[in-house]
């Protein structure tokens, strides 16, 4: 009988973009897209889990055939071990590197780019080199908006 007043939990509402979930859009350098856009998928997670991390320093190192991955950021880690067991290894480095612009640095292999709510986000890649099959370190850099 007490149960009949007791309030009811508010329904949980979801966000959408303009409330809570940030627009992400992937820069391609301009010469690339010729051909059209290839499959990116594995690439575009990657810069979205580099980009979804506070670090200022990332790396990634993947050793392929061995189920070994290692990374400073857990989900970077975690989705690489999933990649590389699916032996999309290969595939990875492909992407990455087409969707490289070329390097400002004197020691980078080129720059991931990527927009988020018109902030421009740049992760500028070191190959740390190794035996490992892909062994990268990324740089953020965060233009605020002006």
């Amino acid at each position: 009988m007490f149960g009949l007043f007791k309030k009811k939990p508010k329904p949980e509402i979801k966000k959408g973009l303009s409330d809570g979930f940030s627009p992400f859009e992937i820069l391609l350098p301009e010469a690339k897209l010729k051909g059209g856009t290839p499959d990116l998928r594995i690439g575009s997670k990657v810069l979205d889990l580099l980009r979804s991390n506070d670090a200022e320093v990332q790396t990634l190192e993947i050793f392929e055939g061995m189920p070994v991955v290692n990374s400073n950021n857990q989900q970077l880690k975690d989705f690489a071990f999933v990649v590389n067991g699916a032996k999309q290894t290969t595939a990875l480095k492909s992407q990455i590197e087409f969707i490289c612009y070329p390097p400002k640095l004197n020691d980078s292999i080129g720059i991931l780019c990527c927009l988020v709510n018109g902030i421009l986000h740049e992760f500028h890649i070191t190959n740390l080199g190794g035996g490992a099959t892909l062994n990268y370190q990324f740089s953020k850099v965060v233009h605020q908006k002006t």
